[in-house]
């Protein structure tokens, strides 16, 4: 698994494997499949956030759009 962090820029292309999205609904990724929810053990706005497993994604081409999306 490789985790990105976007201020470290695009992961290459090379990086195939499957995306998780924790919160939020991006419109970048599809098929997405939601694997578990945020359960804290301090009610507070983070509880119940979903975490999803997504189809994986040409970063060079999408990574333009989180950077919008996000930032």
């Amino acid at each position: 698994m490789q985790v990105v962090v976007r201020g470290l820029g695009a992961p290459p292309d090379t990086s195939t494997g499957p995306v998780i999205v924790v919160g939020g609904h991006s419109p970048v990724f599809t098929g997405c499949r939601v694997a578990a929810r945020h359960e804290s053990v301090v009610e507070n706005e983070e509880d119940g956030t979903e975490i999803a497993v997504c189809d994986p994604v040409a970063w060079s081409q999408v990574w333009p759009r989180l950077r919008r999306f996000y930032s």
